[in-house]
Order: C-alpha cells, then sequence, then structure tokens
C-alpha cells in the first residue's frame, strides 16, 4: 500500500513538472519575424501604394504599424544588427565581410532560453569560406535558403556567378520553384512538425524585392495594364511577398497559433528607385542615409497584448529587436550579450506610448545619426552635415545646421566617437573587398 502511495505521489509530481513546463511555454510567445528585401517606404498598401497587400495591411489592421523603425541603407549592414543588438559600425560588417564568431546571435539566445528556431531565406553574414559562420552554426536549428545577397528567384543560383546558391544546413540542395513560395512553404513545415511544448522563433528573410526581379507568370499577370516592364515585375515579385506572408499567417490561423504569436514585419532597407521602387514622400534610397533608404515599411502584431489597428511613432532602430524580443521571451537581462547598443522597446510597443531613447546611428558609406526628434545626415563620406528637425521635417526639405550650431556639433561629436570604435579593416577590405567571396548586393 505504501508502494502504491509513493507511486502515485511520484507520478503526481511527474504530471505537475510537465504542466508547468507546458504552461511555462504558452507564456512565452512563438515569434515570427519576416523581413522584406529592399522593398520601398510606398510600395505596401498600408503606405497608400497601387499595389494590393491585403495580407501586409491586415497586420496593420491587427496589430501596429510602426512608423519610425529605422534600418541600415544596404543589406548585410542591417542584417548584422538584427541579429547582434550591436550598431553595425561597432561589428565592422559590410556587404563584402562576415559576421565575427565573437558575437552571440539573437537565435542563440532564444534557442539556450528553449526556443526551437528556423531560418528561411537570404543570409549574407557569412559562410561562404567558413562552415562556423553558416546560419544553422549561430543558433539555428535548420536553415533553408541562400548565403549571398540575390539570388535568381527560379533557378537559385548566384546571379553574379551562376553558381548555386541554395541550400539546406549547410548541403546545397536543387529545388525548382519560385523562391519566395520555397522559403514560406519550408518555414510552414517547420512550423507544423514543431514541437508542440516548446515556443519556436522563426526568421524568414524574403529575397523578393532585391534584384534581379522575378516573378511567376500568374502574379505578373496581375499587372498586365503597367506598361513598364520592370515596375511590372517589382509590383509582382512585391504581390509575392505578400502572398507568401499571407501563407503563413495563415498557417498560425490554422494551427490555432496566431493569439500566442508575435509576428513582426519589416524591411532590412529602403526601395532601389533604379528597379521602380518608391519611397514617397520621402527622400532617397537605398544605400544612403536619408529616410527613403532607412526608414523602413514595419508592423507587429500580437492579438490581445498590442492594440489593434493602432499607429506607433516609438523610435526604434533594428538593433533593437534583440533585448525587445528577448523582455517577450521572458530571458533575463542579465543573459544578454553585453554592451550591446540595441533598448528594450516593450514597454513603449505593449503600452502604446513614446519614450525617448538614446542617440543611435544608422547608415554605410553616408551616416546617419538619430536623437529623438533631430536627425544628423552625412549623405557620403567627407561631404557637410545636414540637420534635420525629423519630426516636423520628415522629408529633409529643411537644415537646420546654421541654426542649431550646437546640437549639430554634439550630434556629430557622438558619430564620429562611434565611427573612431570600428575595427580596423582588413587588407582585402581596404582593396574593396574583392578578394572576400561576399556579394556586394
Amino acid at each position: 500500500m505504501m508502494m502504491g502511495r509513493l507511486t502515485l505521489l511520484f507520478m503526481w509530481s511527474v504530471v505537475l513538472a510537465l504542466a508547468g513546463e507546458m504552461s511555462s511555454a504558452a507564456s512565452r510567445p512563438n515569434i515570427v519575424f519576416m523581413m522584406a528585401d529592399d522593398l520601398g517606404w510606398a510600395d505596401v498598401g498600408f503606405h497608400g501604394s497601387p499595389i494590393p497587400t491585403p495580407h501586409l495591411d491586415s497586420l496593420v489592421r491587427d496589430g501596429v504599424r510602426l512608423d519610425r523603425n529605422y534600418v541600415n541603407s544596404i543589406c548585410s549592414v542591417s542584417r548584422s544588427a538584427l541579429m547582434t543588438g550591436v550598431c553595425t559600425v561597432r561589428t565592422g560588417v559590410t556587404n563584402h565581410t562576415p559576421l565575427p564568431l565573437k558575437y552571440r546571435l539573437l537565435p542563440a539566445l532564444l534557442r539556450d532560453a528553449g526556443y526551437q528556431t528556423w531560418m528561411c531565406g537570404k543570409w549574407h553574414l557569412g559562410g561562404q569560406e567558413d562552415p562556423a559562420q553558416l546560419p544553422h552554426a549561430r543558433g539555428f536549428d535548420h536553415f533553408y535558403g541562400h548565403l549571398h545577397g540575390a539570388i535568381d528567384y527560379f533557378a537559385h543560383t548566384n546571379p553574379e556567378t551562376g553558381e548555386p546558391d541554395w541550400q539546406r544546413n549547410g548541403v546545397q540542395v536543387k529545388e525548382d520553384g519560385y523562391s519566395i513560395y520555397r522559403l514560406a512553404d519550408e518555414a510552414i513545415k517547420m512550423i507544423t512538425s514543431r514541437d508542440p511544448q516548446r515556443p519556436f522563433f522563426l526568421y524568414l528573410a524574403f529575397n523578393g524585392v532585391h534584384g534581379p526581379l522575378g516573378a511567376t507568370p500568374e502574379l505578373l499577370a496581375k499587372f498586365s495594364a503597367v506598361p513598364d516592364k520592370k515596375l511590372r515585375s517589382l509590383r509582382a515579385a512585391v504581390s509575392g511577398i505578400d502572398e507568401g506572408v499571407g501563407r503563413i499567417l495563415a498557417a498560425l490561423d490554422r494551427l490555432a497559433l496566431n493569439q500566442n504569436t508575435l509576428v513582426v514585419f519589416c524591411s532590412d532597407n529602403g526601395g532601389l528607385l533604379s528597379q521602380q521602387a518608391s519611397n514617397l514622400p520621402l527622400r532617397g534610397e537605398k544605400g544612403q542615409p536619408w529616410e527613403g533608404g532607412v526608414r523602413s515599411a514595419s508592423a507587429i502584431r500580437w492579438p490581445g497584448q498590442l492594440r489593434a489597428g493602432s499607429v506607433s511613432v516609438q523610435l526604434m532602430w533594428i538593433g533593437d529587436w534583440l533585448p525587445t524580443l528577448a523582455t517577450v521571451a521572458k530571458i533575463a537581462p542579465a543573459s544578454l550579450p553585453p554592451a550591446l547598443d540595441g533598448v528594450d522597446m516593450w514597454p513603449s510597443l505593449s503600452q502604446n506610448k513614446h519614450s525617448d531613447r538614446p542617440m543611435f546611428f544608422v547608415g554605410a558609406g553616408g551616416m546617419a545619426a538619430f536623437d529623438n526628434d533631430w536627425k544628423l545626415v552625412i549623405p557620403e563620406r567627407h561631404a557637410a552635415p545636414a540637420l534635420f528637425h525629423i519630426t516636423v521635417d520628415p522629408n529633409e526639405t529643411t537644415d537646420m545646421a546654421a541654426k542649431e550650431p550646437e546640437r549639430l556639433a554634439r550630434m556629430l561629436k557622438a558619430l564620429r566617437a562611434v565611427e573612431s570604435s570600428a575595427p580596423p579593416k582588413s587588407p582585402d577590405e581596404k582593396n574593396g573587398g574583392k578578394k572576400i567571396k561576399m556579394s556586394n548586393h
């Protein structure tokens, strides 16, 4: 009898322990972070685009439109800040250089906290020469996608070399199909086959709408009335991204996961005007520190936790996502990597309020510094700095440098201090990065 009671007590303690684990997992949301490539500010429906983007628009309708989410002006530079929470000037990453191994990345942080971690899409942070720099060696349980900056949407080859660039966990795979759809389908496969007792982090980095543009006949047919071929291709590719996002959202609904899943969408930089992208009414484009190059079309959704249909004017930087998502995942601040430049923005987002943020810096070549309502811009190396009251003048039409000399001097000093903290360039970097096998896209 005593043995039977002990057995029952033991079994009951196991049940309670498992229930506690499941409750803990349920209290931490799944996280889906979707990133478009080179998407223009004005190329989404929620910013008035003629391109229908109903699924992206639904994120704004059911969540929060982020009006001041800033990124860097080119691909790798933004992605490294997202993964590290560190200003890219400090990491030394360019489109020619990989992300140094000394940094502990966002997926590793979440995986150590019990999350399943998956990446589908564009990496562009190394791994071509050193397998230790591949995504699944840096915190992702699973990687499916490409390493370089651009691929052919159907052949899945590097457009610069013609070589295959499509892999699953370090092994090249040959799979036909439209890349945007392929990436979404792989992501859905991971969600469907997940361990339901553990939360997951999905990083879905679409290659669209990076050039060379590609779209299916069905997508192109939607825009047959558009006479300009390049514009037609761009709009079709944007529509493809919207469909890919829709597939993910539908899977979350089908699996009853939407209520406990935080979804973020943004672009890595502004649109490229030569590809017919539109950043209007913002000034500039990809590769430039003007608003059109660094202000990202963005939204965030978490039903019941974020006020549906609201607009956030909170100043945010792409490196803020690491500490912000860590808070959402209930990771203690003491467990975060040291010397982060990112700031936890969850209190502001969840309470729908604005708070001041310390100065931060974006750019690549040309640089910008943001100090809440003010923006310092150096459009290219050795150019004269300009100063804008950016909340009043978001289109950067009136240079206030002459009227605000003290503010200008203070912000310029802070920017120079950050630039002086950059690691020394290697001989390859000084030579334009030509010996480093990373795509310059």
